[in-house]
């Protein structure tokens, strides 16, 4: 028999927290403030999980999902809460991380950027294609899970997404310029197809398909082989592999307060540290006297080098590598911008950076846990947080963005 519970809170991957019988209980799809009744699926000593059974009382942050792949796919948890009350529990993520796990017990953010256009705001996005049908495959799963269209999505995507299902099964990832409108597809088959069909199909459902590729060939099957993207006044080429921000609108936002936080000119010796392709590199050599940029994909590094000509930047070098290997060799820095993956940066890495003693360190996090992690071991090396603003990057998902200043304790 279900069991009646009030749901208190949220985990930090979307599924809502409430008690029974004193025990924390985990239930997907239930939102902070829900009165709803919830079947128990498993039991351990300290927690159970729980299947929503029925809503008796709706929390007052509750909406109706506009996906009706909602709660299957697991791409957009959030999509059942209204936007603002998901833009206070993103700044509730990153508050109790940065005091939790990061131990800065008065840390508060000084703004939590929300977005401007919560639905339709992806560059790229990867979808599966199963029996003539797309969409996503459910969490730990091979189950596809079909999608009419996907609204975190152009709508392009989804129709060629449509019709390279017609062709093939595999997967195909998708991306387009804001710039110019223009869009890639990378074509990933699962066995062999009829290239010609696929081309004439991707083409006839999409007109702004500039580019198809198909992966393991350097050579495309249509089109070149990059995209042109342009970024607060710096044009860029990007391959499939590049790294770029998904979403365009905050990707400006949360590149200028970054670049406002380094307080960059013409003495500064700026490092920015997992670089990608260099668009933080080369909107900061704008202003900065000399920039170097490391990064591990070479090649996002032969795209850095190659943007930098394009723009003219004469004052911005780039380095293949991993970070730790290549931080070591480098001249001091005077600021670091660093943008590590989600499992942030690492004990190596930000030694050599205290060992530089820098005056600034920038901080630009996907993952407020290994942003607390990396922060303390900043603060035991000399450092403390100064400033911090939270940014929504990926409305409707559990993800969020942080741009944190730490700057050096002077002795």
């Amino acid at each position: 028999m279900p069991d009646l519970i009030e749901i208190t809170g949220m985990t930090s991957n979307g599924r809502g927290v409430g008690r029974i019988g004193g025990m924390a209980v985990f239930v997907a799809g239930a939102v902070p403030g829900d009165k709803c009744t919830v079947k128990i699926t498993k039991r351990k000593k300290t927690f159970a999980e729980g299947e929503l059974a029925e809503i008796i009382e709706p929390s007052a942050k509750r909406t109706e999902p506009v996906c009706t792949a909602f709660g299957k796919c697991g791409g957009c948890a959030m999509m059942n809460m209204l936007y603002e009350a998901q833009l206070a529990q993103k700044e509730k993520i990153i508050t109790d991380a940065l005091r939790r796990i990061g131990g800065f017990g008065d840390f508060s953010l000084d703004k939590m950027n929300g977005a401007d256009n919560p639905l339709r705001y992806r560059n790229k996005a990867i979808f599966a294609l199963k029996g003539g049908k797309f969409g996503f495959f459910e969490g730990k799963t091979h189950s596809l899970v079909p999608a009419e269209d996907c609204f975190l999505c152009p709508g392009e995507f989804s129709k060629i997404a449509a019709a390279a299902a017609e062709v093939f099964d595999g997967r195909i990832f998708i991306r387009k310029s804001e710039a110019s409108g223009k869009i890639m597809a990378m074509l990933m088959p699962e066995g062999n197809f009829d290239r010609k069909k696929a081309i004439e199909q991707i083409r006839a459902a999409c007109g702004a398909v500039e580019s198809i590729m198909l992966k393991g060939e350097k050579k495309p099957l249509f089109g070149r082989e990059v995209l042109e993207e342009q970024l607060m006044g710096v044009r860029f080429e990007v391959s499939p592999g590049s790294f770029l921000q998904v979403n365009p609108e905050m990707t400006k936002r949360l590149y200028r307060c970054a670049l406002e936080f380094a307080k960059i000119d013409k003495s500064t010796r700026l490092l920015d540290l997992y670089c990608g392709i260099g668009t933080i590199s080369l909107l900061a050599a704008k202003q900065a006297g000399s920039v170097v940029g490391v990064e591990l994909v070479e090649d996002a590094v032969k795209n850095a080098r190659k943007n930098a000509r394009k723009n003219g930047i004469e004052n911005a070098e780039f380095y293949a590598g991993k970070v730790g290997d290549i931080i070591e060799k480098l001249s001091q820095a005077d600021t670091v911008i660093m943008d590590p993956p989600r499992a942030g940066s690492d004990e190596r890495t930000i030694n050599a950076i205290a060992a530089a003693a820098p005056e600034r360190i920038v901080y630009i996090s996907c993952d407020p846990s290994t942003l607390a992690r990396d922060a303390r071991l900043f603060a035991e090396r000399g450092y403390r947080i100064k400033s911090a603003q939270g940014f929504d990057m990926f409305p409707q998902t559990m993800h969020v963005e942080t741009v944190c200043l730490m700057s050096r304790i002077e002795k």
